[in-house]
């Protein structure tokens, strides 16, 4: 039926090479496997689930104060365009895309639920589109089904409510996930385009997703190896082009920005299984996923069952298994040479796994019956859904400065300053005070230095000769700290008068505020 469609003017070379990828041999797709969906059916299954993650990600997506990351994205972004240029090749180059992009989302609003609705519409985003292409593949059911896993992955939602460029990189991942997977089916110029500038966007929106790419285009140059065929030229230029088109952002992330993740620790191996849990919703949500994604990789490896598995099933399968399991394997070794392991830097991981598990159901639908695979679908939904649900009930997201801030100026006496370890703090701070209410002063801040006017982001201090007569007329001092910094800032001014602070004042009291902690230093008798 499809070959009807197909245009009478012979491909270009470079096209029909993508296109032989699969092994002729493999028969054509079966009459009891569902057909792909074209038309309607996929725009219906992509709007369901668009609506059931508008539905999720919008829920409390106002309802947590801004984290200190967050409050350092608002902070870039609020900048004049020129500024947010002079800070990128000093902090968060990586994220650059994302803070132009939210500089003029900024410019309708503010506030938190707002800064975080650009992460939620590209959550949006990705189901529709995760639903569409699904459907494309195999069937309005299946597009369905990987629609709302995306919508309701306890992962993929956190983020999703988050002013951070990582929602972001997920839906460019998805984007550019579709048109390489086009390649093999409907090779055209205009698939190659889409891919090529959606993968060089991914990258400046999040520098590791280069491990979503590099083992993507791995499965697809080695399954023509293995069929001892060329790499479309088109394809290996659009590789070319990527590299030298990400190149300077590597280096500036190299030589420059190496010290933003200086303060990780080595990885653990419970970081790596907290990463693959966290993704899937839990132990139990893993399991799950792993059958399914198991059985997917099975099917095309091994072409369990009656029906063989499709020319386009392979690539794909193998490719989503590659993009889940390379990307924490990669980054999770090379963190012990180089500690640079969060989870969130391989998000895309979760993408895949979601690629995965709705193969998987496919499998289950052609082996087990269409009842036992909606049934299955079912658990999955109601985990990720309770997962999301546990996530999203507590009171805030990593740091709670608003309760913070109330708790300082209850306390605020005559003669009181305040002290931050770090410009994040700083800024986070500084967000959650606004304009109005007495707040004691920054006794480090230099005259004029104020966060968003530097071109290194984070506020100008004084030195520590001008900070120990400033503390002269100090009384009491609030030191606002994070765990790490055992209560007292490690690095600025204060680090080298830290003898003459603790012989002059005494601590008082710490309390915690999520992440954060505030101790009240008293002036000795």
């Amino acid at each position: 039926m499809r070959a009807a469609r197909q245009s009478v003017t012979p491909a270009p070379r470079d096209l029909q090479d993508l296109q032989d990828l699969s092994d002729p041999a493999d028969p054509p797709e079966l009459s009891n496997e569902t057909p792909p969906t074209e038309g309607a059916a996929a725009l219906v299954a992509a709007l369901l689930s668009a609506a059931a993650a508008t539905a999720v990600v919008l829920r409390h997506l106002g309802t947590k104060p801004l984290w200190r990351d967050e409050a350092i994205s608002l902070s870039v972004a609020s900048r004049p365009v020129a500024r947010i240029l002079l800070v990128l090749p000093r902090h968060d180059a990586n994220a650059g895309l994302y803070y132009l992009v939210l500089h003029a989302w900024l410019r309708i609003g503010h506030s938190p639920a707002w800064a975080r609705g650009f992460s939620a519409a590209c959550l949006i985003a990705t189901a529709a589109i995760a639903a569409w292409s699904s459907s494309r593949w195999k069937g309005w059911g299946i597009g369905l089904a990987c629609g709302l896993l995306v919508a309701v992955n306890p992962f993929l939602v956190y983020y999703g409510q988050e002013a951070r460029p990582y929602s972001l990189a997920v839906l460019l991942a998805t984007i550019s996930t579709v048109a390489l997977f086009s390649l093999g089916r409907h090779p055209s110029p205009r698939a190659y385009r889409v891919y090529l500038v959606a993968t060089v966007a991914l990258i400046y929106a999040d520098l590791f997703a280069v491990l979503h790419v590099a083992a993507m285009a791995g499965v697809v140059a080695g399954l023509h190896r293995l069929r001892r065929q060329p790499v479309p030229p088109a394809l290996k230029r659009c590789w070319w082009i990527i590299t030298g088109a990400t190149a300077p952002l590597a280096a500036v992330m190299t030589l420059f920005e190496r010290g933003q993740i200086s303060w990780l620790p080595r990885p653990t191996r419970q970081v790596l299984v907290n990463t693959i849990t966290s993704m899937s919703g839990g132990w139990l949500g893993f399991e799950v996923m792993m059958v399914l994604a198991v059985a997917a990789v099975a099917a095309v490896a091994l072409a369990l069952g009656r029906t063989p598995p499709t020319t386009h099933d392979r690539p794909v399968v193998i490719s989503l298994a590659a993009a889940f399991v390379v990307p924490p394997l990669a980054l999770w070794s090379f963190a012990h040479l180089i500690p640079a392991y969060i989870d969130r830097y391989v998000i895309s991981s979760a993408l895949a796994l979601v690629g995965l598990v709705a193969a998987g159901l496919a499998v289950l639908r052609q082996h087990g019956g269409r009842l036992v695979a909606t049934a299955v679908l079912a658990a999955l939904l109601l985990i990720g859904g309770q997962r999301t649900a546990r996530v999203e009930a507590y009171p805030y997201k990593v740091d709670n400065a608003p309760a913070m801030v109330d708790f300082i100026r209850a306390q605020n006496h005559p003669g009181d300053a305040v002290a931050y370890a770090g410009g994040g703090l700083r800024i986070l701070v500084e967000s959650a005070v606004g304009r109005h209410g007495a707040f004691p002063p920054d006794i480090a801040l230099a005259p004029g230095g104020e966060a968003f006017r530097q071109h290194d982001l984070y506020a100008r201090e004084v030195d520590a000769a001008q900070l120990r007569a400033r503390l002269e007329s100090v009384q009491r001092l609030w030191m606002i700290t994070d765990p790490s910094d055992q209560r007292y800032p490690q690095g600025g001014p204060f680090a080298t008068l830290k003898p003459m602070v603790m012989a002059t004042f005494a601590p008082s009291d710490t309390t915690s505020f999520g992440a954060t902690e505030v101790t009240l230093l008293v002036r000795r008798p």
